[in-house]
């Protein structure tokens, strides 16, 4: 068969893979999967081995760009090279040039984005302190000196932690590019985290509490700020969850955090109290528009409220809010110790409405949607409290 794009669209699958061969171009043919799938392969033999090189599927790869490529192949068999290790050999030499830039993109569009609700997170860490540092490296060159430099970067600023975090999203990209062949060795192994962290224990006094609460309108804080660390306090979910609370998922006294958004990656469904909808009537009249309860002050409304904005406001306005050492996350660990103290939750309806993992047994599954009636019951508790708390 002489090859065209008629007759290459006419041949059809047969529920069997086979190919086709061009008349006039010895070993060039167009192999046929049993889903109908074109690719344009050579068959060709080298020592006494019969191989088979693939150039690429139609019609993504034109016939023109297969003959092209058809005829180097076989130029490099007349020259008694074998073609798919010259084709292996050129593409591992291009995964070995992939720049940090392009591994950084990589990893966010293929790795992180489908497998971290927390990508956004990655992204703005390895823009701010990699990107500036390495945007001329390319990925293959990074050692474990290079990564020791920049992490000393981020202690010598004084910030330990956010050298744990960095340190903890490098070892997943060059994870991410080992796989993928783009270098032989991860520079992150067997670096330990430079600081030492331990668990936050802290919980606001019911004093505290108020002061936070009325010391917010005291502070240059934006209002999505403001209403989003008061709707943490009033639902108990973690800052990011709020953050990227929309409109839509608002049903009635119900708040759904979709399952992509919740940390577990299992819809949550969180019911709203009097007070909790009260606040939300507020946060409407300034959002008007955004699809998001809590917007961003840049983008006029376009974008969400960053989850790390949070943590910062509070800490850059800690000495107004006059509450000392406490960060977004002691919201709701206070609200939660303030349900069992309160006996207004046990610790299973407590677990399910700060939406911790269940497990996956049938009893989890059972127990989410049979205690839901006590979540109920106690979120109303906890906004009645809670209002008493700041009368």
């Amino acid at each position: 068969m002489k090859f065209t794009d008629r007759s290459i669209k006419s041949i059809r699958p047969t529920g069997k893979r086979f190919e086709v061969r061009e008349t006039g171009r010895t070993g060039f043919a167009v192999r046929v999967s049993t889903t109908g799938t074109k690719t344009f392969v050579f068959i060709y033999k080298i020592n006494g081995q019969k191989k088979r090189l693939s150039f690429g599927t139609y019609p993504a790869m034109s016939l023109n760009e297969a003959h092209l490529l058809y005829e180097e192949a076989k130029l490099e068999l007349e020259k008694g090279n074998d073609p798919a290790l010259i084709k292996a050999k050129k593409s591992q030499l291009e995964k070995n040039e992939v720049t940090i830039p392009e591994l950084i993109k990589l990893y966010i569009n293929q790795y992180a984005k489908v497998r971290k609700t927390s990508w956004e997170e990655d992204e703005r860490q390895l823009n701010k302190d990699i990107l500036p540092r390495w945007k001329n490296r390319k990925a293959i060159e990074i050692n474990k000196s290079d990564v020791h430099a920049v992490l000393d970067t981020l202690i010598e600023r004084g910030a330990p932690i956010g050298a744990n975090r960095l340190l903890a999203v490098l070892k997943k990209v060059f994870n991410y590019a080992k796989e993928k062949g783009y270098v032989t060795n991860n520079p992150c192994d067997e670096i330990t985290p430079p600081a030492t962290e331990t668990s936050r224990d802290r919980v606001l006094t019911a004093n505290e509490i108020k002061t936070f609460w009325h010391q917010l309108d005291c502070t240059n804080m934006h209002s999505s700020t403001k209403n989003a660390l008061k709707f943490q306090l009033i639902t108990l979910q973690r800052r990011k969850e709020v953050a990227l609370a929309r409109w839509n998922d608002i049903h009635g006294d119900t708040w759904v955090i979709p399952a992509g958004t919740a940390k577990n990656k299992k819809r949550h469904d969180v019911h709203l109290s009097q007070f909790a909808k009260k606040l939300l009537i507020e946060a409407k009249s300034y959002s008007k528009d955004s699809p998001f309860l809590f917007p961003s002050p840049c983008g006029a409304g376009s974008k969400h409220i960053r989850p790390d904005a949070l943590s910062k406001a509070v800490k850059r306005n800690m000495e107004t809010l006059m509450v000392q050492d406490f960060s977004p996350h002691d919201l709701r660990r206070t609200a939660a110790t303030f349900l069992t103290k309160s006996k207004i939750a046990n610790r299973l309806v407590l677990s399910l409405m700060l939406n911790h993992s269940q497990g996956k047994s049938v009893t989890a599954v059972y127990d989410k949607y049979e205690y839901f009636t006590e979540q109920q019951k106690a979120w109303e508790a906890w906004g009645v409290k809670l209002e008493e708390i700041i009368a």
